[in-house]
């Protein structure tokens, strides 16, 4: 009888080890199973953290392009360049299509709710009402590459003005303007003008669809 007891317990004691180790591997697999789904999750947290970065950058470069057309804006106004179509104060009366350049100020119908001209929402699509797009109209002048980046950039100015002064000097009453003053023989006399302010705004197209606008206020 004791024998018998015996070889029970041994046989009691040898399979419990079989038991003990089948439920390891199950808890093992359970555990695997959770840190593959942890490392998926962090993987995917890092890779669309790293595309928010990486759009942001391309988004703040775009708006550091809108610099490039800001200048180029500016040299349209610029007489000691040879050549700039709006250097001298009667070439501001009048608008000058091929230099992006309106003479009175966009009307309501021509921008959006944001205040960007219809033209630089879509540079390839005729918008209403006007009668030809972007691109069309201001390709030559109105548009730069950057071949280092390969930003796209677009500018429209406008002078302050309302349609009363469309081909003609600018008025205070309707235009927005600036007081200028320019010193003669003596220190106490001076000669006080005005001259119109036009509105410049662009838009840039950056890498990975990015667009970024910007409008500035500048004095000739």
């Amino acid at each position: 009888m004791s024998t018998q007891q015996s070889c029970l317990a041994t046989l009691r004691s040898a399979s419990a080890p079989v038991g003990q180790r089948g439920v390891v591997l199950f808890i093992a697999l359970i555990v695997m199973v959770a840190m593959s789904l942890a490392a998926i999750a962090l993987f995917r947290s890092v890779d669309t953290a790293n595309l928010v970065a990486g759009n942001q950058a391309f988004k703040q470069g775009a708006l550091s392009a809108t610099d490039l057309g800001i200048a180029a804006a500016m040299d349209k106004f610029n007489a000691s360049i040879t050549g700039s179509p709006l250097s001298s104060e009667a070439a501001t009366h009048a608008s000058l299509n091929t230099n992006c350049y309106v003479s009175t100020t966009l009307q309501q119908d021509q921008l959006d709710g944001r205040g960007i001209p219809k033209l630089l929402l879509d540079p390839t699509t005729i918008q209403s009402p006007f009668a030809a797009a972007f691109d069309t109209t201001y390709v030559t002048n109105c548009k730069i590459t950057n071949a280092t980046t390969g930003e796209i950039i677009r500018f429209i100015i406008d002078r302050q003005c309302d349609a009363s002064v469309a081909g003609a000097a600018p008025s205070n009453a309707h235009c927005t303007v600036v007081s200028s003053s320019a010193t003669s023989q003596t220190d106490n006399d001076k000669q006080t003008g005005s001259e119109s302010i036009p509105l410049y705004r662009v838009r840039v197209d950056g890498p990975r669809h990015t667009v970024s606008y910007a409008q500035v206020l500048f004095r000739p």
